[in-house]
Formats: structure tokens, sequence, C-alpha cells
């Protein structure tokens, strides 16, 4: 089952915390929403949007569709695709696109994902960038 990603909304204040944007090699990883659901959803790239899917088929289907790398600059990179997460402004999808023009990610001190002035965030079943909090 595939579910459509949030969508980035106005961030609530937190500090900001450094993850391995530096590191020599960066080593993969999954971002697992916090979200409540029947079962736990993880952030996938798929059909050139990122989205949420139940972590457990993600990993089953052994594409690498829910492995997520920080390139140097920040950008979250989906290895998969070849490509990085990417956003226009307010209430826009969560695309996956060109890592040149994608935009450094960070996460916050409360788990939040920031991608410039807004954070990602889920609801409904429609990618969007908005005030979801």
């Amino acid at each position: 089952m595939l579910f459509a990603l949030g969508f980035l909304g106005l961030c609530r204040s937190a500090a900001s915390v450094a993850l391995t944007h530096g590191a020599a090699r960066a080593a993969d990883f999954m971002v697992v929403a916090g979200m409540s659901a029947p079962s736990e959803m993880c952030l996938i790239g798929a059909a050139g949007l990122a989205r949420l899917e139940d972590c457990a088929a993600a990993i089953a289907r052994r594409d690498g569709s829910e492995q997520w790398r920080f390139q140097a600059g920040g950008q979250l990179f989906h290895p998969a695709s070849g490509t990085c997460a990417t956003g226009g402004g307010r209430g826009a999808p969560v695309a996956l696109g060109d890592c040149g023009s994608a935009g450094a990610w960070s996460v916050e001190g409360n788990g939040q994902w920031r991608h410039r002035s807004l954070c990602l965030s889920q609801k409904g079943g429609v990618a969007r960038r908005e005030n979801a909090a």
C-alpha cells in the first residue's frame, strides 16, 4: 500500500541537529514517519515523488526505494533513482529531482525534517507544503 508523503509546512522552533553531511563516506539510512499508522511507515522515492509506504513492504521489494543518504551539501539523496528530494514553495509536492538545485535538508532537535524554511509533515493523501503543525 502506498500513501502520499506529507508536505513541507512551517516548522516549530527547535535547534538543528548536525547529521553526517560532511562524512567522508555517507551511509544510507531510512526515514521513518512518526505518525500513528497500522504499520511503520517509511519515506520512499517512487514515480518522481517522495511518499510514505509500509516499511516492511518497501524493504521486502529489495529495490532500495526506502534508502536515503545525505550529500556533502546537505541534499537528501535517493540512491535508487539518483535524484534528490526537492520541492517548491508552501503547498507544493515534495518531488525527486536534480541534486544541484535541491537545497539542503536538516533534522531539527524535535525530529522534524527541515528544507529551507519549511518542515516535512504528513497530512491527507496529497503531497503538499503547508502548515500542518
